[in-house]
């Protein structure tokens, strides 16, 4: 009985005790999470011991994580901690578009997006109405398009934007990014929206889109967590718009694992959020929205031109700017490289600083020009620094050109594409001499990587520079026997995206060019055609080799598009140059689809001009020309103009015309009549008629002169066309041109 007393009397005494113990213990540990986290949010250096405070955080936080990540953030914490979200966004965003450098060997020359930004041509893909409709690529007015979450073209919130290298995809990325720190400059920026730009390329082995963009976007300092991330982008899905830029260097696009990127481009996540997709031309997802808008850059013309050598190069200086002008125009393959917007800025660039009379024949000339500008420069500033000396520097050069020409093609030659490499792992691999070599030089760009130990990765300046080392490394290595196989060397290689690695191989080894060009041909007939014209025109191959490939080219119908640029369509007047100097091949088929302008005569001589402004002359290999304009009005004059130029042309049999409105009558005059060939004309839903010369009338199968009647339904039916089509034009300009613009 005594016991028992005894053990009541400690029960009761010491339980309330160890009660009281443990309620002290759980407020005094809630008070120093609270003060921990409280010190996280302060941004002002002298409250805290930046280490201290990151051993102290991340200890407590390894104890409590469960209990952390499983408190959701509710009121005044959410609202704190989107503020305190969008503050890191928005300076990592600066770091990025303060960091452009319009001449890329100049290394401590940069600026900000803005001050070099230049709206080029911007197209849209009209799908039509119906399920035979004509797609179509139709203009948009601004690049402010892209940003209208309810535009009214656009029904779904998935955008791709396409173009080839150099077209601009990163830059207007990064200027979609400079106006999203800057709403007050752009009043079509819904000021509530949350911009996340991301660079694929970096997102190798990545699956959740939250974890990217706490690596790749938030300081390592960040008090935010992934859950923090992915409840404040999931309490508003509609507010949130994606950049993602560069799929074709994403690692993963090949990849069976599902990432968060994969299911974004499927609109299966964040499905009210608006996306824009960068990519290269030919380089689509496997899988994506099937309702996305596909859009695409053209490039730069004269009026950009421009606007960008007063904005980032001469300002007001208008003599200045002539002369730039006038230098790019001179020089025709130039003039047409110039619509590429990254080469036309280091030209633009290049001819105002260093005072330089550009005369190239090739792309691949003038990509040699710039690797020694960078060489140059470097040269220049290791003299200023009285660090090394020319020979020295030469003997660095020709060792590491080797190793840096076979990295760029393993990493373009690979089952998966490789753009990025750790800096230690190739500096034990290659050395530091090599790769702070290149470094020094500009052809290596630094990139911060944030993982746990704040990993930096090795990049070219410009995928373009990868492309040019690893023809390098081909060219020095195709095999000059012909009963060897080339074709190895190009394994993994898709023309469609890495077409500058085959156009520089030519250039580079022009004795090897025909049998690359044939094994291009057919199924990709314009990439061969560019690469033709990397090659000198005494370089004729062995055995008539270019004979050969001029033959197979021009064996396809050889085709002028409306949407082709400049440097295309110049590759393809080159081709038929070559074969008019070459009597044995025979031009079958010309097609001038909705690219057709008018016809300049002087004198006796005929050019026909292009929607470019290049020019066809007069062709005496050719045997069929059509002139597809689906709705366009020839007046008498170019009709008459058309007819003399196909007379001119000596092995011509046929003319058409597709689609278009010709006059009723043509007078022709008198013809020679040693020439014989035909004139035709079809437009839809109605027979095809042909030109008679004697009487300039249209004879329909019967032979007999098309009547008044069916040529007054012919115009009646083209005015409404026309008609149709002013409506839509006005139509997407009162889309396009943003809120508060007149459209008249």
């Amino acid at each position: 009985m005594q016991k028992k007393r005894w053990l009541w009397i400690i029960i009761f005494t010491f339980v309330p005790f160890g009660l009281v113990i443990y309620v002290l213990y759980i407020s005094k540990a809630t008070r120093n999470s609270k003060c921990r986290i409280t010190k996280s949010r302060s941004t002002d250096p002298e409250d805290f011991d930046l280490g201290k405070h990151q051993t102290q955080q991340s200890r407590f936080l390894s104890k409590t994580s469960s209990l952390h990540l499983s408190i959701p953030l509710l009121g005044k914490d959410l609202t704190e901690m989107k503020a305190i979200f969008l503050k890191q966004l928005q300076t990592n965003y600066e770091i990025l578009y303060n960091g452009i450098k319009p001449i890329p060997y100049v290394l401590d020359h940069m600026c900000c997006v803005e001050t070099v930004f230049v709206e080029g041509g911007i197209q849209y893909l009209d799908n039509g109405q119906g399920y035979n409709s004509v797609r179509r690529w139709k203009n948009l007015e601004t690049y402010a398009s892209l940003l209208m979450s309810d535009h009214a073209r656009f029904k779904s919130t998935r955008r791709i934007l396409e173009a080839d290298p150099g077209y601009g995809k990163t830059t207007t990325s990064l200027q979609i990014a400079y106006d999203w720190c800057n709403p007050e400059k752009r009043p079509y920026w819904n000021h509530e929206k949350i911009l996340i730009l991301l660079r694929l390329r970096q997102l190798g082995g990545v699956t959740s889109i939250y974890e990217a963009i706490r690596k790749f976007i938030l300081p390592i300092d960040s008090t935010l967590e992934v859950d923090h991330i992915k409840t404040i982008l999931q309490q508003d899905m509609s507010s949130v718009f994606f950049v993602l830029d560069g799929y074709d260097e994403y690692p993963d696009q090949k990849s069976s694992r599902k990432t968060d990127v994969m299911h974004i481009l499927t609109c299966s996540l964040f499905q009210q959020s608006t996306v824009i997709l960068t990519t290269r031309k030919f380089c689509l997802p496997k899988m994506y929205d099937p309702r996305s808008v596909r859009m695409r850059l053209t490039g730069f013309n004269e009026e950009a031109h421009k606007k960008y050598i007063r904005k980032a190069v001469v300002g007001s200086n208008v003599t200045a700017m002539e002369d730039i002008v006038s230098s790019i125009r001179e020089n025709p393959l130039l003039d047409s490289l110039c619509q590429i917007p990254l080469f036309f800025v280091m030209i633009a660039h290049i001819i105002h600083h260093e005072k330089i009379d550009f005369q190239f024949a090739s792309v691949t000339r003038f990509f040699q020009y710039l690797i020694k500008c960078f060489h140059a420069h470097m040269k220049d500033k290791l003299e200023d620094e009285n660090v090394a000396s020319n020979g020295n520097y030469e003997k660095k050069k020709n060792g590491h050109d080797k190793t840096l020409e076979n990295l760029a093609y393993e990493g373009l030659s690979g089952k998966m594409q490789r753009s990025a490499w750790n800096k230690i792992d190739l500096s034990e691999k290659y050395g530091e001499d090599f790769v702070e070599f290149y470094e020094r030089v500009g052809f290596f760009v630094l990139e911060q990587v944030a993982t746990n130990e704040r990993d930096t990765e090795i990049r070219f300046h410009h995928k373009l520079f990868g492309e040019w080392f690893a023809a390098n490394y081909i060219a020095h290595n195709i095999p000059k026997e012909r009963s060897m196989s080339f074709k190895p060397l190009f394994k993994n290689m898709d023309p469609t995206d890495l077409q500058f690695v085959y156009r520089f191989v030519c250039g580079l080894a022009p004795s090897s060019a025909p049998k690359v060009i044939q094994y291009l041909a057919n199924a990709y007939n314009d990439i061969a055609v560019l690469c033709l014209l990397e090659v000198p025109l005494n370089e004729k191959g062995k055995d008539g080799e270019l004979e050969k490939v001029l033959t197979k080219l021009c064996t396809s119908i050889i085709t002028f598009k409306k949407d082709d640029n400049q440097l295309l369509q110049r590759a393809y007047l080159h081709l038929l140059d070559c074969a008019s100097k070459n009597k044995v091949v025979i031009v079958p088929f010309i097609l001038l689809y909705e690219s057709f302008n008018h016809v300049n005569r002087q004198s006796d001589c005929f050019k026909v001009v292009l929607k470019t402004g290049l020019s066809l002359p007069t062709l005496k290999h050719v045997v069929k020309i059509e002139i597809n304009e689906d709705g366009k009005v020839i007046t008498p004059d170019e009709a008459k103009d058309l007819v003399y130029y196909a007379h001119s042309c000596e092995h011509l049999q046929t003319i058409k015309f597709v689609y278009c409105l010709l006059p009723f009558h043509i007078d022709v005059g008198k013809l020679p009549s040693t020439k014989k060939f035909e004139v035709k004309w079809y437009a839809r839903g109605f027979q095809e008629h042909q030109l008679d010369f004697g009487s300039g009338s249209w004879l329909g199968s019967a032979k007999k002169p098309m009547s008044i009647k069916v040529y007054q339904n012919l115009e009646e039916h083209f005015q409404k066309k026309q008609e149709k089509r002013k409506e839509g034009n006005l139509h997407v300009a009162k889309e396009t041109a943003g809120p508060g613009s007149k459209v008249d």
